[in-house]
C-alpha cells in the first residue's frame, strides 16, 4: 500500500484488534449467514409441507369419491334385490311357489289404543 505524503507512519500503522472482537466479529457473521439461510429454507419448506398436504388431501377426496360410489351400487343392488321382479326370479330359481292370499281369508286384529 502506497503512502500518502500527507500523513504519517503512525496514522497509517493498523491498531491491533482484540482477539475477543474478532472472534465476535466473526461469530456474527456466521450468524448472519445462518439466518439468511434459514430465511431462505423456510419458504421453500413450506411449500413442499404444503405440496404433500395437497396430495394426501387429492389421495383422500379420491378416496372418498370411491367410497360413495361404491356405497350407491350397493344400495342400487339392495333395492333391485327388494323389488317384486327380483322375488320373483329368486323363487323361480329356488323353486318356491309364491301363491296370492284371498282377502276372506285374513283374519284383522283390532289394536285398543
Amino acid at each position: 500500500m502506497e503512502q500518502d505524503w500527507y500523513t504519517s507512519d503512525r496514522a497509517q500503522a493498523q491498531k491491533p484488534q482484540n482477539n475477543r472482537v474478532v472472534r465476535m466479529k466473526q461469530a456474527v457473521t456466521m450468524l448472519m449467514l445462518l439466518a439468511v439461510m434459514a430465511s431462505m429454507l423456510v419458504p421453500v419448506w413450506q411449500s413442499a409441507v404444503n405440496r404433500a398436504l395437497e396430495v394426501e388431501y387429492r389421495t383422500i377426496s379420491r378416496s372418498l369419491k370411491n367410497l360413495e360410489e361404491q356405497q350407491r351400487l350397493l344400495r342400487s343392488q339392495i333395492s333391485q334385490k327388494k323389488m317384486p321382479e327380483a322375488l320373483a326370479e329368486g323363487a323361480w330359481r329356488e323353486d318356491i311357489l309364491l301363491q296370492q292370499i284371498n282377502a276372506d281369508k285374513l283374519v284383522m286384529v283390532g289394536r285398543s289404543l
